[in-house]
């Protein structure tokens, strides 16, 4: 059981947006492991979010800071940044 991974990129893709369901007024944060464990639905997860932690985060480098501001742009999003993350607000 221990190599068993049971998370699905959709399925967590479903925690998040269920979770913003039931707490709409909750800062919902994207942090580590978000690209391995969204994959596709990475971009999707971001509308639903209000914040996400850029590069270097936690304890291991991740994607870097660029793309998600490539990707906040893309999806007609700015990225203010607050220490090492980025809050994420409508334009």
């Amino acid at each position: 059981m221990q190599d068993k991974h049971n998370l699905t990129p959709l399925k967590c893709l479903k925690i998040i947006a269920l979770f913003r369901l039931f707490n709409p007024k909750s800062e919902i944060r994207l942090c580590g492991g978000r690209e391995l464990n969204l994959k596709d639905y990475h971009d999707i997860a971001f509308e639903v979010a209000n914040c996400l932690m850029a590069g270097s985060y936690l304890t291991r480098a991740e994607r870097e800071p660029g793309k998600d501001e490539e990707m906040a742009k893309r999806l007609g999003r700015e990225l203010i940044k607050n220490g090492a993350s980025f809050s994420v607000s409508n334009k």
